[in-house]
């Protein structure tokens, strides 16, 4: 079901470009596509709260690999993008001897608005420059393995609280700089700040997942934006 989701996900803007090629024509654009690759560290953290309401200050967070695969779309500065997603969340004690390892699959739906900084004079190469990206976004991911470390015993968390880490939601919010590396290509430095919105406890307890991602982008495009002339 996962794999059908993500082939789904992936083809939509595929099946955008060939639905709304004559809505471009009401823009005067013909539209931008492009394929991105994402790799970088996540800085992870569990924001855990008792029965009690008294949150637990002694998780330490830790830096785990993130990856991300996908297009963006649509013209002028407003861009969307989807990706299949790889993420990876831990945390563990500073006092007790347990941890958490959490590996997850998910589906990300991003907006973003581009902001031109500076261009180049030469006619040719207007285009290129330095651009500011501010996103925000959703994505819904699937638990591949997740772990619960508690001294020597190692417990399966796909069957821990109704199977309640089996899914993960999170809402995002960052902001990159982008630089052309030709007329096709682009990379970007981003950061982005990511918490999950569903409870992973039960019993009057909550475990939320928090994360802050630094990255690099590579976004290849597939066609250049130009104007139609009536």
């Amino acid at each position: 079901m996962i794999k059908k989701i993500a082939i789904l996900v992936l083809c939509l803007p595929i099946f955008s470009f060939a639905q709304t090629t004559k809505s471009d024509k009401f823009f005067g654009l013909v539209k931008h596509h492009g394929v991105f690759l994402d790799y970088g560290k996540s800085n992870t953290s569990f924001i855990y709260t008792d029965d009690q309401g008294n949150q637990l200050d002694n998780l330490l967070s830790e830096s785990l690999d993130f990856s991300a695969i996908g297009y963006e779309f649509l013209p002028h500065n407003f861009k969307i993008r989807t990706a299949l997603t790889s993420n990876k969340y831990g945390a563990r004690s500073s006092v007790e001897d347990y941890s958490w390892s959490l590996s997850y699959i998910g589906l990300d739906l991003k907006g973003v608005y581009y902001i031109h900084l500076s261009k180049l004079d030469t006619s040719d190469m207007k285009k290129r420059g330095l651009k500011l990206l501010l996103h925000s976004g959703f994505s819904a991911s699937w638990m591949t393995k997740g772990l619960q470390r508690i001294g020597n015993q190692v417990y399966d968390l796909s069957n821990v609280n109704n199977g309640s880490f089996n899914t993960l939601f999170m809402g995002s919010l960052g902001a990159s700089m982008q630089y052309p590396l030709s007329k096709a290509a682009s990379v970007s430095l981003g950061y982005s700040i990511n918490r999950g919105v569903n409870n992973m406890e039960t019993d009057g307890q909550s475990l939320f997942i928090q994360s802050h991602n630094l990255y690099l982008k590579l976004l290849i495009k597939i066609n250049n934006a130009k104007r139609i002339k009536y």
